[in-house]
């Protein structure tokens, strides 16, 4: 009798140990694919190399003789939309990042032109003495104040700001070093070159963004 009472006991113990073996090779198994989809599922999120903005340039023939016979003259290169958006560049032709200095017209924002150093006799001997010294001269045009307009100065201020902020945006295609920049100029050009460089939102310097801070 107790044979026959241990045997079902033990059958049913037996039944009970495998079906948890069972339960517990099925988990295994399910969580060996688990992971191996999980491994199939990374991706590279290494963030892509951004690449150097790049500035096509053609050269132009210098509006005046310049001493350093390498050096190169590039002639209304567009920073924004406007038809006065735009500057000349004087590259000295170096292996090395040059600095810059930026030449504001004056003209009491009304008049002026960027080509009127290029008959000054101190221009010009300035602007040769810079390029000897490996320093490269931008002359930049901007908008005028006109009649009936909401803007008024600001817009002459902000076209000079804006220029800065293309020429150090592409500071690499016209090689100079954009941590070493001067602003000179006369009358209103002065007080553009005073404001610029007195202004505290001239901090960020990666972006196009017209109401970015340069």
């Amino acid at each position: 009798m107790e044979n026959c009472v241990l045997k079902p006991q033990l059958d049913i113990f037996q039944d009970e140990t495998l079906k948890k073996m069972k339960n517990l090779i099925i988990s295994i198994f399910s969580i060996l694919i688990l992971i191996s989809c999980k491994k199939e599922e990374v991706t590279d999120n290494t963030a892509p190399i951004e690449q150097e903005p790049i500035l096509n340039l053609s050269s132009s023939i210098s509006p005046f003789t310049l001493d350093l016979s390498s050096a190169n003259f590039y002639q209304n290169i567009s920073y924004d939309t406007g038809v006065l958006n735009v500057f000349d560049f004087f590259m000295p032709n170096k292996n090395t990042a040059s600095s810059l200095c930026i030449i504001i017209h004056g003209g009491g924002f009304v008049s002026g032109d960027k080509t009127q150093p290029y008959s000054s006799t101190y221009f010009k001997n300035l602007i040769n003495n810079l390029l000897s010294n490996n320093i490269a001269v931008a002359s930049i045009n901007y908008r005028f104040i006109e009649n009936n307009e909401t803007e008024g100065l600001i817009k002459c201020l902000n076209d000079s700001k804006r220029s800065l902020q293309f020429m150090r945006y592409y500071s690499n295609s016209l090689n100079f070093n954009k941590q070493k920049i001067v602003l000179i100029g006369s009358s209103a050009g002065a007080g553009t070159s005073l404001w610029i460089g007195l202004n505290d939102d001239m901090a960020v310097i990666q972006t196009l963004d017209f109401f970015t801070p340069v």
